[in-house]
């Protein structure tokens, strides 16, 4: 669980109704701080509203064991609602069957990212041996800028491909920047895994 705290910063001061809390900060410097999953947040729509209106500020604070796990990241400092991603999430990203050659499958639109991610673990399934072919996990279409990942799709089956901790790749926001995944050879049916942090 994680601590959030939000604090009224409303000028002139005036009441907020946080309907996700069942509470209301009457005027400006009222504070209230509840435990709740840190992948709750993206549902608390009253929340976001009055983050994204600059009524509240809010700060998450993990507990320790959510630290030591490796699939959260500590945000000491105040987060407005562009910044709410939630938690680890576990994307699926299938990859259908098409003629043989290369294709890109925009998972974000290059500018499109929502918030920067730690990419902690892949994995991929492949429903036939495939002779030749990669699949990459790259910020750019067609090949161009930054390839996060690469996992050989020869085999049929589950294709396990462990990133160490250290080298988790960063996926990183920009205008230029998306999650593009391309498959130099697509005859196959597959899905791909992708384990992924938001880093605020």
């Amino acid at each position: 669980m994680a601590t959030l705290t939000v604090t009224n910063v409303t000028s002139p001061s005036a009441p907020v109704l946080l309907q996700d809390f069942y509470v209301t900060l009457a005027a400006a410097g009222d504070v209230v701080a509840v435990e709740r999953s840190a992948g709750d947040l993206p549902a608390m729509k009253s929340l976001q509203a009055a983050l994204s209106d600059g009524d509240v500020t809010l700060s998450v604070a993990y507990s320790a064991d959510e630290l030591a796990s490796g699939l959260v990241v500590d945000n000491a400092a105040p987060v407005g609602a562009a910044s709410i991603q939630g938690g680890p999430m576990l994307l699926r990203i299938p990859l259908p069957v098409g003629g043989g050659g290369a294709e890109d499958i925009v998972v974000f639109a290059e500018g499109a990212l929502p918030a920067q991610y730690r990419i902690v673990d892949h994995w991929l399934i492949v429903s036939a041996t495939v002779g030749t072919g990669n699949v990459t996990v790259e910020s750019e279409l067609a090949g161009a800028g930054t390839q996060y990942l690469t996992i050989v799709q020869t085999a049929a089956g589950r294709i396990i491909d462990v990133t160490p901790p250290a080298a988790a790749p960063l996926v990183v926001k920009s205008a230029t920047e998306g999650l593009i995944i391309r498959r130099t050879d697509n005859t196959s049916l597959a899905e791909l895994y992708l384990l992924v942090r938001p880093e605020l």
